[in-house]
């Protein structure tokens, strides 16, 4: 569900840019950037609340930019928004079987 909310945009070679849409969030990132965040999404939230199976290679590292993805809740997915014509109607059908009555 979260990898439908996040997109990858190739802007030039070997970089990408990550847009989540939704979250409002979006950055350059190197295709192992990339190809790390898919597969923190495939694992599944469950996953990526607990520990980290990989090890951090230096503060300044992947693990640690993954942490901060994290603490932005950018593997969290969005609740769906309700469509606003939905939202209409059923004012509409609630208004009409009221005045039906």
């Amino acid at each position: 569900m979260v990898l439908k909310q996040i997109f990858s945009i190739p802007v030039e070679e070997g970089k990408y840019l990550v847009y989540a849409p939704l979250k409002r969030i979006a950055f350059l990132a190197n295709a192992a950037l990339v190809n790390a965040i898919v597969e923190k999404c495939r694992e599944g939230e469950g996953s990526l609340s607990g520990n980290t199976q990989a090890p951090a290679r230096s503060e300044d590292g992947p693990q640690s930019f993954m942490d901060f993805l994290r603490s932005l809740n950018f593997f969290q997915p969005d609740p769906v928004r309700e469509d606003a014509c939905q939202a209409k109607r059923a004012q509409l059908a609630s208004f009409l079987s009221y005045t039906n009555v």
